[in-house]
């Protein structure tokens, strides 16, 4: 039956086995098109290639295990090495004949970034209160290391904060905000108001007679003259105070380590475009040098010593945030901007009970956010010197 089909019908079988041929020989044509790109792309790809360093110099012994094994150097291989070669044996191999790029880079230690970095917690506000504080108790996880700190609060008012200054111009305040009168505390008031937030950040002695004559006078370091470690994470709890908003931030302070190296700007920027990865800032040059600020100039009083550094935006060791939130029981609310405004207002918010109401986290992306720009002081990172554009970059 189909033989006396295809000879009745001999076009369309003929037309038929045309479009087969055709089809076939299209997707074969297709395919070798495809495998002719892919070899051209793969060996272009080989043919260009290449790492950032020709031969790399490191001290003896500095291979791990597993570059033993594979024959090939591991990601962040700087990580943990020091010494190294002489400036010397330095100059010489930067001298020898077919070397185009030597680029030294010389570990100097870890640093521990101190930043904040806020965190929403707007979900867990009472929306019918007229005025609230919640405590967040966070846990830090940075690198192998997971540790408690400080505990942080948030003071949320329907009522407007408002600014002000002291007669002789002295202090300025942004938090300003009426409450019940209370004459026990009638004497911190600034303009006739509550400063809700300084006695809780600035000043934790809680030795009223240093603050009779102006209360609010500021104070760079948050005292606590009672027997405290300087380290103890109380002297690091600070309150922010927010206004009418629905949505409440709470500002914790966090540290984490990074690895602190030196370089040669120009020679780095040759061999790997370092240059071409600033984000913000601008890139180090062989101008830039460490400079010294006299005491007389400081804001800290002592004598500082500042490095142009450069701060990457992408850490490479994980960490996380992670905290409870809890609502606090603050009885009375009219009474809240007196207790908050006085020399007692640390004990006052440390003794409140609180009802735990969720958690939040930020992961370490989160963290590096807020190390944003600065300089490196030895101890600590800067907003920059005054007077001058701050010589780093953040890549």
């Amino acid at each position: 039956m189909i033989l006396d089909q295809l000879r009745r019908r001999r076009g369309r079988a003929l037309a038929l086995a045309a479009g087969i041929l055709v089809a076939a020989t299209s997707f074969t044509l297709l395919t070798a098109t495809v495998s002719t790109s892919r070899a051209t792309t793969v060996g272009t790809v080989r043919k260009n290639a290449r790492s950032a360093y020709d031969v790399l110099v490191r001290p003896p012994h500095a291979q791990t295990d597993v570059e033993l094994q594979s024959g090939m150097v591991a990601p962040n291989f700087l990580s943990g090495t020091f010494g190294g070669i002489t400036m010397d044996q330095y100059r010489r191999i930067r001298a020898m004949a077919g070397v185009d790029v030597a680029a030294p880079v010389a570990n100097i230690g870890y640093l521990m970034v101190a930043t904040t970095v806020s965190v929403d917690v707007s979900r867990f506000l009472d929306s019918q209160a007229s005025r609230q504080i919640l405590r967040l108790r966070p846990t830090l996880t940075a690198g192998l290391g997971t540790y408690r700190t400080s505990d942080e609060y948030v003071y949320l008012t329907r009522s407007p904060l408002t600014s002000g200054s002291s007669p002789d111009k002295v202090f300025q305040s942004d938090t300003l905000e009426k409450g019940a009168l209370d004459k026990s505390t009638q004497r911190y008031q600034l303009t006739g108001k509550y400063d809700v937030c300084f006695y809780f950040n600035r000043d934790k002695s809680e030795q009223t007679e240093f603050n009779l004559e102006l209360p609010l006078k500021p104070n760079l370091i948050a005292e606590d003259l009672r027997e405290k470690s300087p380290f103890d994470p109380d002297l690091s709890s600070l309150m922010s105070c927010q206004s009418g908003r629905a949505k409440a931030t709470i500002d914790v302070p966090v540290a984490y380590p990074v690895l602190l190296s030196a370089i040669d700007p120009a020679a780095e920027d040759r061999l790997v475009g370092l240059g071409g990865s600033v984000t913000s800032g601008r890139m180090l040059t062989e101008r830039d040098k460490p400079w010294v600020l006299s005491s007389a100039k400081s804001v800290h009083g002592q004598r500082d010593s500042y490095i142009p550094a450069m701060l990457s935006s992408k850490p490479v060791t994980a960490g996380k945030l992670t905290a409870s939130v809890e609502r606090l029981d603050i009885g009375d609310p009219a009474k809240l901007p007196s207790a908050l405004g006085n020399p007692t207002a640390d004990s006052f918010v440390r003794g409140l009970h609180g009802t735990q109401v969720g958690h939040v986290g930020v992961d370490q992306q989160g963290l590096s956010q807020g190390a944003g720009r600065g300089l490196l002081r030895h101890r600590r990172l800067l907003d920059g010197r005054p007077g001058r554009v701050p010589p780093h970059g953040r890549r």
